[in-house]
């Protein structure tokens, strides 16, 4: 049985080409689709483990909130207008970014996306509260 992770980092440019290869080869008869799905597991996996080990750098940032969804309840979707970024001290302004936040627990077995192995800690999981309200609203 597969450990389940998030697969939002297929939606990358190293996941959508790795994905447009993999098809490349179910039509040379190469691989199976079981094969893909396997692949595709094993990238969602290394992924994660790989940011949630290497990445170290921290952002803030500051927009108005023009729609929040929650399609599941460990997922939220938020849609920010006029956004500031600030990064090792450098200042970025976008016209708009989508952030899909995934939640995790705080132990060892956390991952990147958010995802958490199954068996995962019990520990209290931080909750992301929607906006109260539908009107611009500073993040």
């Amino acid at each position: 049985m597969t450990t389940p992770y998030y697969t939002l980092y297929r939606n990358t440019k190293l996941g959508s080409t790795l994905e447009e290869a993999i098809e490349d080869l179910i039509e040379a008869d190469r691989i199976t689709d079981e094969l893909k799905q396997d692949i595709l597991s094993q990238f969602d996996k290394s992924i994660s483990d790989a940011l949630a080990e290497k990445a170290t750098n921290t952002a803030s940032f500051k927009g108005h909130c023009m729609v929040f969804k929650q399609p599941a309840p460990t997922v939220r979707n938020f849609h920010l207008d006029s956004v500031k970024f600030k990064v090792d001290g450098r200042e970025v302004e976008v016209d708009f970014v989508n952030i899909i936040a995934c939640e995790a627990t705080a132990s060892k077995e956390k991952t990147a996306g958010g995802g958490v192995k199954k068996g995962g800690s019990k520990d209290k999981k931080k909750k992301l509260a929607p906006p109260k309200n539908k009107k611009r609203k500073n993040v």
